[in-house]
């Protein structure tokens, strides 16, 4: 009991040491300070397994009424590329930096929410584009995401006035228990 005893202690002889004015410590903030209780006590939890990759590349299409958007295309063409390697390393420079994720809470990295999301996303045979529309400086291209079952699923992304992902109807978020 003593040598518990002992161990909090010294812990607690640590932090205050780390908090006393004018005093600071070798390594800036200790760990257990920056961190949460539970991943303190047990550590990180591990990275979600990634989904299997799609067998193939989806094609990328534009709607013949549709008027053509070399950045909206690109984007489509990385966010392709992206699902099937299931690494979304090439389309973190295509997200804004004001890019949100709607129901997310406010201290989860969205980028990083979003390379997540395209680790898991099912694979599409098909992506169209099929409209765009202009909202001030926000630019809104309607997709269809074409699956091999015969699925197909609308979804809007939203640009920014240079071409950047802001936000998107791709994927939600779900909190366990919830």
């Amino acid at each position: 009991m003593r040598l518990s005893m002992s161990r909090i202690g010294a812990g607690v002889a640590l932090a205050a040491a780390c908090l006393g004015p004018g005093v600071a410590c070798a390594s800036g903030t200790p760990a257990f300070m920056r961190a949460d209780w539970k991943s303190w006590l047990h550590g990180d939890p591990p990275a979600p397994p990634k989904a299997a990759a799609p067998a193939t590349l989806a094609r990328v299409s534009v709607a013949p009424d549709v008027p053509s958007d070399p950045r909206i295309e690109a984007f489509l063409q990385a966010l392709a590329r992206g699902i099937k390697d299931r690494d979304a390393r090439a389309l973190r420079p295509l997200l804004s930096q004001r890019y949100t994720v709607d129901d997310a809470p406010d201290s989860v990295d969205a980028a990083a929410l979003f390379a997540q999301a395209i680790e898991q996303l099912p694979g599409p045979v098909e992506i169209v584009l099929t409209g765009i529309e202009a909202r001030g400086d926000v630019r809104i291209a309607r997709v269809e995401f074409r699956y091999a079952d015969g699925a197909a699923k609308q979804r809007q992304l939203r640009f920014d006035v240079d071409g950047r992902l802001v936000a998107s109807d791709l994927f939600s978020v779900r909190r366990h228990g919830a």
